[in-house]
C-alpha cells in the first residue's frame, strides 16, 4: 500500500521547450514588432522629438534625416540610433573630456541617444513582451495542469464522442493542445484539451476530466486518458 505521501507521477504537460514554441508564436511576435515599428515611426515624427533629433551638437556625428511617412521614419530612426551607437564621440569616453564644454556636449549627446534609443526599442519591447506573455502563460497553465493531475483533483470521467476532434480556438492554439468533445456526467457535452504528449483517442474511449481555470471568461477543461491499470505511484 502506498504511503500517505505518495503522489502520482505526471506523464503529461511537460514543461514547454522554448524551441518548440518559437515557430507557433513567430507570426504574432513578428506582427507585434511591425506594430511597434509603426508606433516608433509615428512617435519620432512628433515635432518635439524632431527638435531633439535635429539639434546641432558640435561634438556629435551628424544625424541622418528622419522623415515620414511612419514606416520610413521608423527605418530612419533605427538607422540614426545605430549610427550614434557605433560612432560615439571619442571625447565622451570615460574620463576623456578635457573641459566643461566637452562634458556638456557629451551629456547632450547621451540624452539624445537615450531619447531616440527608447523610441527605437519599442518594436523589440513589444515583440519580446508578447513572446514573454505567451510563453510564460503557457508555462503556468502547464504547471497548474501537472499539479491538478499529481493531486488527483479530477472532476470525473468522460467519454470521447464521435467525431472526437472539436473546432480549434485561440486557447487551444496558444497552449498547443488538441480540443476534443467528450460526454460528461448526465450527458453533458464538454470541449476539453488533450496534452501535447497525448494522441487523440478513439470515440468511446474514457478520459479523466480536470478543470483548467478560466480563459476569456469561460471555464476550460483538460483531459487525460483514463487507464487505471497504468497508474504509477512514487514515494514522496
Amino acid at each position: 500500500m502506498p504511503s500517505p505521501t505518495a503522489k502520482r507521477q505526471v506523464r503529461y504537460f511537460h514543461k514547454p521547450a522554448l524551441g518548440r514554441v518559437l515557430s507557433r508564436f513567430l507570426l504574432p511576435v513578428v506582427a507585434a514588432y511591425f506594430v511597434g515599428f509603426v508606433v516608433s515611426g509615428v512617435a519620432v515624427l512628433d515635432p518635439a522629438v524632431q527638435k531633439v533629433a535635429q539639434k546641432h551638437i558640435p561634438i556629435s556625428p551628424a544625424p541622418h534625416s528622419i522623415q515620414g511617412p511612419a514606416l520610413q521614419a521608423g527605418r530612419d530612426l533605427q538607422s540614426v540610433v545605430w549610427h550614434y551607437l557605433t560612432h560615439q564621440p571619442e571625447a565622451c569616453g570615460e574620463g576623456r573630456a578635457v573641459n566643461d564644454f566637452q562634458r556638456i556636449q557629451c551629456r547632450e549627446f547621451a540624452s539624445r541617444l537615450s531619447s531616440l534609443g527608447w523610441l527605437a526599442a519599442i518594436p523589440f519591447l513589444l515583440a519580446g513582451g508578447l513572446f514573454f506573455v505567451l510563453f510564460d502563460g503557457m508555462r503556468m497553465r502547464f504547471s497548474r495542469a501537472r499539479t491538478q493531475i499529481a493531486a488527483g483533483r479530477m472532476l470525473g470521467r468522460g467519454v470521447v464522442t464521435d467525431p472526437a476532434r472539436a473546432a480549434p480556438d485561440l486557447f487551444s492554439w496558444w497552449m498547443g493542445v488538441t480540443p476534443v468533445t467528450v460526454q460528461g456526467a448526465e450527458g453533458r457535452q464538454l470541449v476539453v484539451c488533450l496534452p501535447p504528449e497525448m494522441a487523440v483517442p478513439e470515440p468511446g474511449a474514457s478520459v479523466t476530466l480536470y478543470e483548467w481555470g478560466k480563459f476569456a471568461g469561460k471555464k476550460r477543461y483538460f483531459a487525460v486518458l483514463y487507464a487505471p491499470h497504468l497508474a504509477v505511484l512514487q514515494g514522496g
